[in-house]
C-alpha cells in the first residue's frame, strides 16, 4: 500500500476539522508513513474497548471500568508514564 493511500485510510477513521490532519501534513510530518502497530497492542486495546463499550451501554455504567479504559489507553497505547492519569483529570 503506497503512503498515501494508507495516510487516506488512517484520515478516513477520525473526524478531521482545521488544517491539522490534512494529506499535505501527513506527507509532510510522516514522510515513509506512519509506524506499523503492534499486532498484541491492537488485540489489547480491542479487547479492552469492547468491554469498555459493553459497561457503557448499561443502565449504571461502572466508573472503575471507564478509568480503567482511560489509563490503559494513556499507559499501554499512548506509552505515558504510570502517574498519568492516577488522580487530577
Amino acid at each position: 500500500m503506497s503512503i498515501a493511500r494508507h495516510h487516506a485510510e488512517w484520515l478516513s477513521l477520525v473526524e478531521v476539522s482545521g488544517p491539522f490532519l490534512s494529506m499535505p501534513v501527513l506527507l509532510r510530518v510522516f514522510p515513509q508513513g506512519l509506524d506499523a502497530h503492534d499486532p498484541e497492542v491492537s488485540r489489547g486495546v480491542r479487547r479492552a474497548l469492547e468491554e469498555w463499550q459493553d459497561n457503557q451501554q448499561g443502565l449504571r455504567p461502572d466508573p472503575a471500568i471507564h478509568t480503567a479504559w482511560v489509563r490503559f489507553v494513556l499507559r499501554e497505547v499512548l506509552g505515558f508514564p504510570w502517574g498519568v492519569g492516577d488522580g487530577g483529570w
